[in-house]
């Protein structure tokens, strides 16, 4: 205020009459008026009523004065720290009470936290790191190429013409168990097949051989063998080799001659004979007073599909009496008599076997328990078991029981698996009766 009233002044003189500038003084409730501080004068009025200003004009000197004085008290001022105020003699009733202020809080309102300094600088976001590429998920096994199947295929066979080995089946079932259904032993022909991964295109023939100089091609090493009306594989492998499971061997070496199903020979092939193979007299029949023939090799013989195990079966068994030979020929026949087909195999269960064993002169009879020891029974009595039963679980199965071995186990036909050859009495309960699947029983036949 003082510094206000000092420019008007100082402005004021300039001219010839000097007024001092005109001060509206500041209203304060009517209290007693504390006195001036100390060492300002008692010419310096606080609050109240200022004196009242001369009325005539100063002269310049009286300006002057004035002026001086001014800047003298604004300097004390400056310089004086406030002192608190004495406390008035008497208290006297205090005029109304204006409007509370809002109390000051204790301490300062906090600020937002938005605008709260950070004890420390914030840490920079690190970018996101480049995550590292993956490793591409494995591959699903590859399925590699396919295969239609024809009239005469098995999965022994398609398995043996594509992944070199006959007993690989049941990878080729696993990748198209979709597409052959629950039963193994019936496929289709028209199917299409997936093949495993890394399985071979059809392969090419060997290319036969040379034919010797005349007069005539010198014999491959080991011997030929002319294939007879009732030759199998394993009844070659068992007479020149001396063990039916070798042959995959004879196969191998023949494969250009027989074709893509080892289940099938020709009579009349000439087939070559693994190196060391010796020309066995055939063995002599083991016939009983029935005229059963007990001897696997003689009688054995594969099916040639996935279906006909049934009539396969019975096959063998008209071949071990003698009423038929033990070939393709008479599968076919038992295919017909037994009304066997590439939707069902067996239409029922083994009273159509019977019932066809019958039609060729034979004695037959259908036989519910299909146990152990009733399977025994029959074969003791001279007679030939066709027993049904189930490999897996997935199917029904056929395999014809020829005859008991000295030391007491089953000789077993298996027209699916010829490396089956025997069974205890517990393997043949497995087999028979260990699923629910397929229809319990058997055909029992004689001469």
């Amino acid at each position: 205020m003082l510094e206000n009233m000092l420019s008007g002044v100082q402005a004021n003189t300039t001219s010839h009459v000097f007024r001092p500038a005109v001060m509206q003084p500041a209203v304060m409730p009517p209290a007693t008026q504390p006195s001036a501080p100390a060492g300002l004068g008692q010419d310096v009025y606080i609050g109240g009523t200022p004196p009242a200003l001369p009325s005539a004009p100063l002269s310049k000197q009286q300006y002057e004065q004035l002026v001086d004085r001014m800047q003298d008290l604004l300097g004390r001022l400056r310089a004086l720290k406030p002192s608190a105020p004495q406390q008035p003699a008497a208290p006297t009733p205090a005029p109304a009470k204006p409007p509370k202020a809002a109390k000051p809080n204790p301490a300062p309102a906090k600020p937002p936290e938005a605008a709260k300094p950070n004890p420390a600088p914030a840490k920079p976001q690190e970018p996101p790191k480049a995550e590292s590429p993956q490793k591409p998920a494995a591959p699903a096994p590859s399925t590699g190429p396919t295969f239609t199947v024809g009239d005469g295929d098995t999965m022994w066979g398609i398995a043996q013409k594509h992944l070199g080995d006959g007993t690989r089946w049941p990878e080729l079932y696993a990748l198209n168990k979709d597409v052959i259904g629950p039963n193994p032993n019936v496929i289709h022909a028209g199917q299409v097949l997936k093949l495993p991964g890394g399985a071979a295109k059809p392969a090419e023939p060997k290319p036969a051989p040379k034919p010797a100089a005349p007069p005539a091609p010198k014999p491959a090493t080991g011997g030929t063998h002319t294939v007879s009306g009732s030759d199998s594989l394993w009844s070659i492998a068992q007479r020149y080799l001396g063990d039916g499971n070798r042959w995959g061997e004879i196969y191998q070496l023949n494969q250009d001659v027989i074709g893509p199903n080892p289940n099938v020979i020709q009579g009349g092939m000439t087939l070559k004979l693994p190196s060391g193979a010796a020309a066995k007299p055939a063995p002599a029949a083991i016939a009983p007073s029935s005229g059963r023939n007990t001897n696997r090799g003689a009688i054995y013989i594969q099916q040639p599909n996935g279906w006909s195990c049934a009539p396969t079966s019975l096959t063998m068994a008209m071949a071990a009496f003698g009423v038929r030979p033990a070939n393709q020929n008479t599968v076919q026949e038992a295919i017909r008599l037994t009304g066997a087909n590439a939707n069902v195999g067996l239409p029922g269960n083994a009273s159509l076997v019977a019932s066809a064993a019958r039609k060729v002169g034979l004695q037959a009879q259908f036989v519910g328990d299909s146990s152990a020891g009733s399977v025994r029974a029959a074969l003791n009595r001279g007679h030939g078991v066709v027993l049904n039963g189930s490999i897996s679980g997935q199917g029904g199965h056929f395999v014809y029981i020829a005859g008991i071995q000295n030391d007491g186990r089953f000789i077993v036909c298996d027209p699916w698996r010829p490396n089956i050859t025997s069974w205890s009495d517990a393997e043949l309960n497995h087999f028979a009766t260990g699923y629910a699947v397929n229809p319990r029983g058997f055909a029992e036949i004689w001469k």
